[in-house]
């Protein structure tokens, strides 16, 4: 099921686990609305900031949401 898609996007893999980064595809995926509490839990198990970011990202459909990429050039694992 496809929920939302982000142009100028790709997927690349990044320790075995995908990882946005911007490229020059489209890429599909889910939405999920996250309880604010929940949110410092969900960065740690990603491993934001030290691997990847969190960003808000405006979906093709015009919705924003906050989606975890490839940190900026420089920072990251």
């Amino acid at each position: 099921m496809v929920d939302g898609r982000i142009s100028h996007a790709r997927l690349i893999e990044h320790r075995g686990y995908p990882m946005l980064c911007s490229g020059n595809g489209e890429v599909d995926g889910e939405v999920y609305v996250i309880p604010p509490g929940l949110w410092p839990a969900l960065d740690a198990w990603e491993d934001c900031p030290q691997v990847y970011a969190r960003v808000k990202q405006q979906l093709n459909d015009g919705r924003w949401v906050w989606v975890y990429r490839q940190p900026p050039h420089g920072q990251g694992n």
